[in-house]
């Protein structure tokens, strides 16, 4: 994390209002049994200090106003269920300042929405495990021109950075933000992208999660089998106690093992598991269009794949175009997708 000195002029905006301040750090601690003043507090300042370098020109009374629903919407996130870790701050502090430095317009406009959406989705991709330097700079290459399209446009970024989860509802909200911008997201040709060649293409990524983009808008590509792996062993920050098991419940793949239960997110662009809260046991049907034998080879149409040096199949289920295989000696599971690259 940079080092920030705190300006004679933060000061003095911070000692104009030290008795809200007061009252509100003590209501933060009073909230966390885990969160101390010496965190909290510097980490505000850092992003408080951002700020004002960014606004220089400002007049005191707006600066004020920015400074203190920054210090508010710190007091929000952090004192419920948005805390985070010593290990995120570097993180938070960084990727917020980035963020206001290049939406400085939008920031202006509305403070307090775009940094409810940004500290908590900071937080949110932080905690997921994913680089959030890597999907602020993917954000960072559009032009948003409202806080929705803004939050839009992260959700999007964080789909396509690894969170698989979010493929569906980025999709349904793709059609909000502009042209310009998914083409940004996307890194594809604004001359090639109308409406009509949008709406078709995120109806056929709808269909099939294991088209790309590029693939959808052109209507081009040949079919193939992408392999994602995902799983491990807990003992090395995996998901697994034993080689995990494969089923089917309610259209979904839900990997388990005798104490853990994950839902499947796949697509082209990743794949994530999320622990699954249902304490649905009941296996469901599973069909796709995946072949697969007992030594994991897998056969879908014309294509056929091999898996080597993982033992026998323990496991398998698909849903459409999608399957997961796992391993009597693994515990790592190997997900399939047949689509079009």
């Amino acid at each position: 994390m940079q080092q920030h000195k705190t300006s004679d002029r933060l000061t003095k905006l911070l000692l104009a209002n030290q008795g809200l301040i007061n009252q509100q750090m003590q209501f933060v601690l009073s909230q966390s049994a885990t969160l101390k003043a010496e965190h909290f507090f510097p980490l505000y300042l850092v992003t408080a200090q951002q700020v004002l370098d960014q606004y220089d020109e400002e007049s005191e009374e707006k600066l004020n106003e920015l400074v203190m629903t920054l210090f508010n919407e710190f007091v929000i996130l952090f004192s419920g269920r948005y805390i985070g870790t010593d290990g995120r701050f570097p993180e938070l502090t960084d990727s917020t300042g980035k963020l206001i430095s290049v939406f400085k317009d939008l920031f202006l406009f509305n403070a307090k929405d775009f940094l409810a959406i940004s500290v908590n989705s900071i937080l949110r991709l932080s905690r997921s495990g994913i680089n959030v330097e890597k999907v602020v700079e993917h954000i960072c290459k559009t032009k948003p021109q409202t806080i929705r399209e803004y939050g839009i446009i992260i959700l999007t970024s964080a789909w396509l950075n690894g969170l698989s989860e979010y493929r569906m509802e980025a999709l349904s909200k793709l059609p909000e933000i502009s042209l310009a911008n998914i083409s940004s997201l996307f890194t594809f040709d604004r001359s090639k992208l109308t409406e009509n060649t949008l709406k078709s293409a995120i109806d056929g990524m709808k269909k099939n999660p294991w088209i790309n983009f590029d693939t959808a808008i052109n209507n081009s590509g040949k079919m193939e089998l992408i392999v994602h792996w995902v799983g491990g062993f807990t003992g090395f920050d995996g998901y697994f106690l034993e080689p995990p098991e494969i089923k089917i419940s309610n259209s979904e793949i839900i990997l388990y093992d005798s104490t853990n239960q994950y839902v499947l997110h796949a697509d082209v662009y990743g794949v994530r598991l999320v622990r699954s809260q249902s304490d649905n046991t009941e296996k469901g049907t599973s069909s796709g269009v995946f072949h697969c034998t007992e030594h994991a080879v897998i056969e879908c149409g014309e294509k056929v794949l091999k898996i080597q040096n993982k033992g026998m199949l323990r496991s398998a289920s698909q849903v459409a175009t999608t399957l997961a295989v796992s391993f009597e000696r693994s515990f790592k599971v190997a997900v399939i997708g047949a689509g079009k690259i």
